[in-house]
């Protein structure tokens, strides 16, 4: 009994070690986990070795971005779309009747209101994210606490300012500063290199589409978003 006992530990310990071998091997040579040692990032140096910086990133990730955005400019600019308004009064409790968003995301968009207006004069935007989907928003008016839902989500995130009504969903430094991202893609797992950023105008508590007018909308994230 002792003799096939110790036989099992010796097949188990055979089995373990090529399984190993065979790992790290997949390791460097695989789609999942490829090979970094030509990696640079965009401040010149390799990435630290060790624990997950080993198969992380995507070592011609940095090039593609380079390739795909690197000549391409903004549709529009915050100075280009101005709000000529400071806001200094007291900022609004929540409403919570206003919206399902300022139920459901209470404790997310109250944490918001207290860092103060960041959109087009007296407006807080909050943010928040969904791992496989991405970043979401919503717009609160600081006057009256009423909460407007965004129905968009963002692949690397969004770029918003308290002195303009504009706001950019996946700007293009953001997408191009993404370059040591997991395989290459975004947060909701779409390739980099397949994103575009989209410009929105704010008026009269909704969101106008500005750019681009021939390429689809971020996706609706109404599954995450709905009552």
């Amino acid at each position: 009994m002792k003799k096939i006992f110790a036989s099992l530990l010796v097949a188990i310990a055979v089995a373990m070690v090529f399984y190993i071998s065979v790992w790290n091997n997949k390791r460097g040579s695989t789609g999942v986990y490829p090979d970094t040692s030509t990696y640079v990032n965009s401040t010149g140096k390799k990435p630290e070795m060790g624990g997950r910086d080993n198969y992380d990133y995507d070592s011609g990730c940095f090039n593609k971005l380079q390739a795909t955005f690197g000549e391409m400019k903004p549709v529009a600019t915050f100075e280009q779309h101005p709000v000529d308004e400071s806001f200094t009064g007291a900022i609004a409790s929540l409403d919570l009747s206003s919206s399902f968003i300022a139920r459901r995301f209470k404790t997310m968009i109250s944490g918001a209101l207290s860092d103060g207006v960041n959109f087009a004069g007296h407006y807080i935007i909050a943010e928040w994210g969904f791992t496989g989907v991405g970043g979401v928003l919503a717009v609160v008016d600081a006057n009256d606490g009423k909460v407007y839902p965004f129905p968009y989500v963002a692949n690397v995130g969004f770029e918003y300012g308290s002195d303009s009504n504009l706001l950019i969903i996946d700007p293009i430094d953001y997408i191009k500063e993404s370059h040591n991202s997991f395989l290459c893609a975004a947060l909701s797992g779409q390739p980099l290199t397949e994103i575009r950023p989209h410009y929105f105008l704010w008026g009269n508590h909704t969101f106008k589409s500005l750019d681009p007018k021939n390429y689809p909308p971020p996706k609706t994230d109404q599954d995450h978003l709905a009552p």
